[in-house]
């Protein structure tokens, strides 16, 4: 039985006992928030890659949470067409727009949050990884992938590390640890995904699969933010170069400085 399962079948009835008992009495305070968007993209390879040429991407997006005193759920899912630019036009390894995509449906996060005790933070259910792992403000100004989580992490697992288009099931704890530290962890299952049928959203957990572990701590001071993080999988999976790792694991270092630019401010 994998490491995944087991702290599942351990700690979801919890959850699901404590959100049930505490339903009655914060129903009256509980509020939900919806949000539709819409998001196109027209795209030119000029010279290079597998041909030149302009792609038309878009991705239609939902989402909804609901909040109360003791926690919140949180959902969503997008629709992509079925153009990708970077496999028609450019053959690249990490796609240059961040919303290419084949043609789907998908529910990309169900997951619930909530303060357990003494400022940790536990999230369980559909996750994106890159959500709250090797993410970094500054990085959602760019269009390229690789401003985002690095393609070192993005390009392992069998359907990558649950991030955009493929989530899998975590369960991630949180703690602020108090003057300007923080640490995270999360459990995800390995495959997100189901590499036979990429186009459903899969729960299975399997022993086969195996977890990915990752963590990750922040130090924040004064609009600085210095972090560094860590994964390592359970079970033998797919890197870059197509093989089979049996033990894939790395780290990274993520840094934000604010700079002051004709008394414009910004951050790098």
């Amino acid at each position: 039985m994998s490491l995944l399962r087991i702290i599942y079948l351990f700690l979801l009835p919890v959850l699901g006992l404590f959100t049930t008992t505490n339903s009655i009495a914060s129903d009256q305070a509980a509020s939900w928030d919806f949000g539709i968007s819409y998001t196109a993209e027209l795209m030119h390879n000029a010279r290079g890659g597998l041909e030149t040429g302009s792609t038309y991407m878009d991705i239609a997006e939902l989402n909804f949470t609901r909040s109360s005193d003791n926690g919140q759920w949180y959902g969503y899912l997008f629709y992509t067409n079925n153009n990708s630019f970077s496999a028609d036009k450019v053959g690249d390894t990490q796609v240059v727009s961040n919303i290419d995509s084949e043609q789907m449906l998908r529910v990309m996060e169900l997951w619930y949050e909530t303060e357990i005790s003494f400022g940790i933070n536990l999230k369980a259910g559909l996750y994106d990884l890159n959500s709250e792992f090797d993410a970094i403000e500054p990085a959602g100004l760019f269009l390229n992938s690789s401003h985002g989580i690095g393609p070192d992490y993005s390009q392992t697992g069998d359907m990558g590390p649950s991030i955009f288009p493929f989530s899998a099931l975590a369960i991630r704890i949180a703690s602020d640890l108090g003057a300007g530290w923080s640490l995270q962890g999360a459990v995800i299952d390995a495959v997100a995904g189901d590499p036979e049928h990429p186009k459903r959203t899969d729960l299975t957990l399997s022993s086969e699969d195996g977890a990915l572990l990752a963590v990750e701590a922040n130090y924040n001071i004064h609009n600085w933010r210095f972090g560094i993080g860590g994964w390592q999988y359970t079970q033998p999976t797919e890197v870059l170069s197509e093989e089979r790792l049996e033990h894939n694991h790395g780290i990274y270092a993520l840094v934000r400085i604010p700079i002051n630019l004709n008394s414009h401010s910004g951050f790098i």
